[in-house]
């Protein structure tokens, strides 16, 4: 009986520590920062440590619309307005009308048709000239010409139609992208979607900052293009394996600075998403140290999951202004992270803050 009883235990025990059972919601556990630092052990390391608001610093323009218009008309047709296709048309018919009167000689009837078409066409050019100019990605809302998918998913990107900017540190800001805004957002999109496109994300894409800067705000609206003006390549991996039931895996490249894919300089990036199953030592891979005053605090984005539960609600959203993410502080005594780990944030922040002349957002970025 002993013996059976034993067993139980052991086969009880092996059950609950395998990570099963889901019937109570859980918060990342402080062991999983940084990753393999837990008793799972694990050969993650420290390889990407970035200022975010640094490595987004905006330069000049990718394209100059020049002073004959042309491009304005050639990006306002290539985005796919209709409507201000239509009234582009009308200006060009407009302004060939003019030139045609100045150059003809129609005696009587030129004053009559003068009247007609002079009032048309300075229209048309003035709501031409309206809907030719430059979004603006920190105020214009983002195009919402389709439909959710049916899974509930944005199917529309974001980026569409919006001017591409150029970054000072194209590759840093690539970086930024793809491990702070893209991969966060995959992993915890949560379970129940398979995202097919990076357009999907659109409602999950956040970086911790309540007050962006122009080039935060502008990587968040065209998170699907990387630092050098080029699409990402996205793909989702299902599992060949008949009966394999686990996280849905995926993979996000950036062809890099010479803009071909399958080449050495491809930034590439692969993701789980996390599941029930696996959430408490979780696949977030992206952590940010967010300074309060004198306190840094970690925050990471949280699993849009019905087993995720807070560390500090309230907390999270007065620091971020958003509900996509989760706050871990220093503690002495409760749950939360040792001052050991409390003291390697505060170094990491100190590394970061020296470079600049800003209060940094630091990116931390963990791999195997």
């Amino acid at each position: 009986m002993k013996l059976i009883s034993a067993s139980l235990v052991e086969q009880i025990d092996s059950f609950l520590h395998a990570g099963y059972i889901s019937a109570y919601p859980r918060a990342l556990e402080p062991g999983a920062y940084p990753l393999g630092s837990s008793s799972m052990g694990g050969t993650e390391k420290l390889t990407h440590q970035i200022d975010i608001m640094q490595a987004l610093t905006l330069g000049e323009p990718a394209t100059d619309a020049g002073t004959n218009g042309l491009d304005a008309y050639m990006s306002l047709i290539n985005s796919g307005d209709s409507h201000g296709l239509v009234i582009g048309i009308l200006a060009i018919t407009g302004i060939s009308a003019l030139l045609y009167l100045i150059n003809r000689d129609f005696r009587d009837i030129r004053p009559k048709l003068a009247r007609v078409v002079t009032p048309i066409a300075l229209a048309a050019m003035f709501l031409s000239v309206t809907h030719c100019k430059d979004i603006d990605p920190t105020t214009d809302p983002a195009p919402t010409t389709s439909l959710p998918s049916a899974s509930g998913l944005p199917t529309s990107p974001p980026w569409e139609g919006v001017s591409k900017k150029s970054y000072v540190h194209p590759e840093q800001a690539t970086l930024a992208i793809l491990h702070g805004i893209i991969v966060p957002a995959i992993a915890n999109i949560g379970e129940s979607y398979t995202v097919d496109k990076l357009a999907n994300l659109k409602n999950e894409v956040a970086v911790p900052m309540k007050n962006p800067s122009e080039g935060v705000a502008y990587a968040l609206k065209t998170y699907g293009i990387d630092g050098y003006g080029n699409e990402f390549k996205f793909e989702y991996s299902p599992s060949s394996v008949v009966g394999y039931v686990g996280p849905k895996e995926y993979k996000v490249t950036s062809a890099g600075a010479d803009g071909a894919l399958d080449t050495a300089d491809d930034i590439v990036a692969s993701v789980s998403q996390t599941t029930n199953s696996y959430w408490g030592h979780s696949v977030q891979h992206a952590y940010y140290l967010v300074a309060r005053g004198d306190q840094v605090d970690l925050l990471f984005h949280r699993w849009n999951g019905k087993m995720f539960k807070y560390h500090n609600e309230a907390l999270a959203k007065e620091i971020t202004g958003s509900t996509l993410f989760d706050v871990m502080t220093v503690v002495k005594d409760g749950y939360g992270l040792s001052e050991s780990q409390g003291t390697a944030i505060k170094d990491a922040f100190a590394t970061e803050s020296e470079k600049v002349d800003h209060t940094p957002v630091v990116l931390q970025v963990f791999e195997s």
